[in-house]
């Protein structure tokens, strides 16, 4: 899948799978400040350990990637993780876009596209902004940090 249109209600709002060429946009991203606060590794990676992080992801069969587009322009990243019988999602926005509901239309065109029925979201409890948007999204709370959508 090259590249996928977010739902209608999401103008102007794309999914465009992740190549080698958007290596150190990525990491730009995530050395943004405040942007990893709430990632499983606060820290911000070095390019040595994001460079293997990320041709890893690249080459594995169970991680599906995208670069988020506004307007055609690249500000942000989702991806899918195969867990077995669900994916878990992941997301980054830029600073620069964050507040423009982008995460929202990204993981809401994910379901679209899952290879299961079911959207796990890990998500630490201090971070309001993102329980906010897996609420938004109609993911069910499973525990203080473990969201999931079911298909209906």
């Amino acid at each position: 899948m090259d590249e996928i249109i977010c739902t209608a209600n999401h103008k102007n709002i794309w999914l465009k799978s992740m190549n080698s060429t958007h290596e150190h946009l990525l990491l730009q991203w995530q050395s943004e400040a405040g942007n990893r606060n709430y990632s499983r590794k606060a820290a911000i990676p070095t390019k040595a350990e994001h460079k293997k992080w990320f041709l890893n992801s690249l080459n594995d069969s169970g991680r599906r990637m995208w670069v988020v587009l506004f307007k055609g322009e690249e500000c942000g990243y989702v991806r899918l993780d195969d867990l077995g019988d669900s994916e878990e999602v992941s997301v980054l926005i830029s600073k620069k876009f964050q507040g423009l509901g982008l995460a929202y239309a990204a993981i809401d065109s994910l379901k679209l596209i899952t290879l299961y029925k079911k959207i796990d979201a890990e998500v630490v409890a201090e971070n309001k902004a993102s329980c906010l948007l897996f609420e938004k999204l109609k993911f069910g709370k499973l525990s203080n940090n473990r969201y999931q959508w079911i298909k209906s």
